[in-house]
């Protein structure tokens, strides 16, 4: 109780505009006003598109492992400062403050049932210990309470460390995923949620994707909190 007291009444720096404000979030209301929100989107893999249709062409013509995705920002100025902030400055808040316009956007704008659980995508051990969590992790945390959904981080793992996957030629973007990952098949689970701070190329969680599906998983959505556009 003392420390909601605190939360609320105390002033906060903005982490964008360093202004002070009294809400117990990371950013004031003009910045997380002016937030880069997508307005038109696939709604298969999330890529931002000039007008409202279904699906890209891309989808139509190679459709990825994952049904659905829900992402409401692009990944531009200033949400890539802010997702930055949470990896590099380990701003937690931030985490919180995206998994709850993720699972906002879901509860508004999804025509399916909940997902049975959800999956963070997971770092490996090295990045791990050089971070000191999963920023992904963290998301899927705030999600998990926000919708009441079940968290399972512990069903996919990383085998091995992987190039960002922007660095790389589209040609080797396969290659570098290829037994990165391991997944173990969820009892009783038929539809889950991956979750990710950012989605760039789409692979990482195309490779998850799929490999949750060979385990018996039918229906895979993916939730991050912003898209990068192709």
């Amino acid at each position: 109780m003392v420390q909601r007291i605190i939360d609320t009444t105390l002033p906060h720096h903005c982490l964008l505009c360093d202004s002070r404000h009294c809400q117990n979030q990371p950013i004031c209301q003009h910045c997380h006003a002016a937030l880069p929100v997508i307005k038109h989107a696939c709604q298969q893999c999330g890529i931002p598109l000039k007008r409202e249709q279904a699906r890209c062409g891309r989808c139509i013509k190679k459709p990825p492992y994952y049904s659905t995705s829900t992402i409401p920002y692009h990944y531009e100025h200033p949400i890539d400062r802010l997702i930055q902030a949470l990896k590099f400055d380990a701003k937690i808040g931030v985490a919180q403050l995206l998994g709850k316009q993720i699972a906002k956007q879901r509860l508004n704008h999804g025509s399916t049932p909940l997902p049975q659980c959800i999956i963070p995508v997971p770092l490996h051990r090295s990045r791990l210990r050089e971070r000191g969590f999963n920023q992904s992790l963290e998301i899927a945390r705030a999600i998990s309470e926000h919708l009441d959904i079940t968290l399972n981080y512990q069903s996919c793992q990383r085998n091995r460390p992987t190039a960002t996957q922007t660095s790389l030629p589209a040609a080797q973007r396969s290659a570098n995923l290829r037994n990165a990952f391991s997944a173990v098949s969820i009892e009783e689970v038929d539809h889950v949620a991956i979750v990710d701070d950012v989605v760039t190329t789409g692979h990482t969680a195309n490779e998850l994707a799929r490999l949750l599906r060979r385990g018996g998983i039918k229906i895979v959505e993916v939730w991050a909190a912003a898209r990068a556009g192709r």
